[in-house]
């Protein structure tokens, strides 16, 4: 998971830096600019989640699938 970081700095802080400038500027696309950051951040959030989930229920499937497998013990 060492890649997360990277997208909570870069994406979102990227993206904000760029909503603020153009909010001081007075320009029209700052604003938008701020919401796309924001929901850039939950978009983020969820794919987390959301993989986090999968993950999980494959790997117990997977657990559960080998536990099966297993020759009886003698």
């Amino acid at each position: 998971m060492s890649f997360l970081p990277a997208f909570w700095l870069l994406v979102p802080g990227a993206l904000g830096l760029v909503g603020v400038t153009g909010v001081i500027d007075g320009s029209d696309s700052g604003a938008a600019t701020l919401v796309t950051t924001a929901a850039t951040m939950v978009a983020i959030a969820l794919g987390v989640l959301i993989g986090l989930a999968a993950t999980s229920s494959l790997r117990a499937a997977g657990s559960r699938k080998a536990e099966g497998a297993q020759p009886p013990p003698t």
